[in-house]
């Protein structure tokens, strides 16, 4: 038995509608809620650059202050060399921080809280270290305190490489 060309058309185009509708949207976007304001969302994204010029290493924010919850760090080593950004719960100054003999940020004194993960392989250690001319996004759940924004590669940290942060 051989269907009419027009009736294959027909059941063609109904599939085709269902799937369609099936397509459609869930409800499930990356649209904010009417509990996340979208201006609520981008308050939380902070753009960092790590660099260095000369002798003189940076970590630089487009905003120094968040309010606490989920934070998005838009990181971009726009430096010549290696640098990663770790993040320090703490009180004490930034400039401040207690060393090791090796003249890195002592991370157990000092409150290491995170280090932005640039590689994870399938094996091994992560790597923290963010190469030169490329960038990392890390989101973490940030509580209310003071912070410190660093570099903690031998030698950054003294080059000035850290910023204070501020979650409110």
């Amino acid at each position: 038995m051989r269907f009419p060309r027009s009736l294959c058309l027909l059941f063609a185009l109904a599939l085709l509608s269902l799937g369609l509708v099936a397509c459609g949207d869930d409800g499930d976007s990356a649209e904010p809620t009417a509990g996340e304001p979208a201006a609520e969302a981008a308050a939380n994204v902070v753009n960092v650059q790590l660099g260095e010029n000369g002798q003189n290493y940076f970590v630089k924010v487009d905003k120094a202050t968040v309010k606490a919850g989920t934070t998005t760090f838009v990181i971009d080593n726009v430096g010549t060399i290696h640098h990663e950004l770790a993040i320090y719960k703490t009180d004490i100054a930034a400039g401040k921080l207690p060393l090791t003999a090796e003249g890195t940020v002592d991370e157990e004194k000092a409150g290491l809280l995170a280090e932005a993960v640039y590689a994870a392989p399938a094996r091994g250690d992560e790597d923290h270290r963010i190469r030169d001319g490329r960038g990392v996004n890390f989101t973490i759940d940030l509580q209310p305190g003071k912070y410190v924004l660093l570099c903690n590669l031998p030698g950054h940290y003294k080059a000035g490489q850290f910023i204070a942060f501020t979650v409110t």
